[in-house]
């Protein structure tokens, strides 16, 4: 039986490996729930920030850092939070 695969090019095997190896080397996000350690944590690291008069934007960088995750995640899930906490209070 003859081969299945369609003859090509040099060149059309050298951009299919290339875009392959770029999408290989492309960021990889993955998304995971908070568990109460982690939002623990932020809490701890958000107000021991704001004792030391931190920028917030400071304290989400170092909060990210020792959560291991990025800074925009931990800022979107703070503000969820407090969003939580403030509706909770007008009912």
């Amino acid at each position: 039986m003859g081969n299945i695969l369609p003859k090509m090019s040099i060149i059309e095997y050298t951009r299919i490996n290339e875009k392959t190896e770029r999408m290989d080397n492309m960021a990889r996000y993955y998304y995971h729930e908070w568990t109460n350690e982690e939002e623990a944590t932020l809490t701890q690291l958000v107000e021991s920030g704001r004792k030391q008069r931190k920028k917030i934007d400071e304290i989400f960088g170092e909060a990210a850092e020792k959560l291991e995750r990025t800074k925009a995640s931990v800022r979107n899930h703070w503000y969820k939070v407090v969003n939580e906490q403030n509706q909770r209070k007008a009912v």
